[in-house]
């Protein structure tokens, strides 16, 4: 067997760190951030304690990583989607991947709603949440501007709360929720 590479090594690294993540979010839903312990991370996560201790100082630090997972997923999509010639195939591609994002990962959301009820007693989350908010939010408004949208700001907001809303009811509701109509819904409101 020959040794690993780095790049072997550093997806190796990733997925630790992931797993953890996924293993917080899923007790963090369960019994709350104040009811788990690093210990209860390490046995739901399946790696020891100091592997844990590898990734993240402090409970805290697990907080913030989530945070951060989750911001890159919303990073992915608004990346994915830039399409400088076209608003209108931007903010369909936009939409067409936090859709397809809610289907294939709507469990994902799930174990955020309860945090989400406690996350304002982390400031330096909020900071993080707020710097993102405004990227997106500011994305939505260029995009919109662009597409000629009178008051582009709120239709921003309103886009920007329907497509936070939905994986919260989706979240709730699973296949109850008509997502595929809501996103032909979107498609056929915005024009695209």
């Amino acid at each position: 067997m020959s040794p690993r590479t780095t790049a072997q090594f550093e997806e190796i690294r990733l997925k630790s760190r992931e797993k953890i993540i996924l293993a917080a979010m899923e007790l963090f839903s369960r019994q709350t951030y104040h009811n788990t312990s690093i210990a209860d991370i390490a046995k739901e996560a399946g790696v020891s304690k100091g592997l844990i201790y590898n990734y993240f100082d402090t409970k805290e630090d697990i907080i913030k990583g989530i945070v951060e997972y989750m911001m890159a997923m919303g990073d992915r999509i608004m990346v994915e989607s830039r399409n400088e010639d076209d608003p209108r195939q931007e903010l369909r591609e936009m939409i067409r991947q936090t859709f397809a994002f809610i289907e294939e990962q709507g469990h994902i959301t799930r174990l955020m709603v309860p945090l989400a009820l406690e996350i304002e007693q982390f400031s330096f989350i909020n900071e993080i949440i707020e710097e993102k908010s405004k990227y997106y939010l500011g994305r939505l408004v260029t995009v919109l501007e662009r597409m000629g949208y009178e008051d582009a700001e709120m239709e921003a907001w309103t886009l920007g709360l329907m497509l936070d809303g939905i994986p919260l009811d989706y979240s709730i509701l699973g296949a109850r929720l008509p997502i595929k109509k809501l996103e032909q819904y979107l498609y056929k409101k915005y024009n695209l």
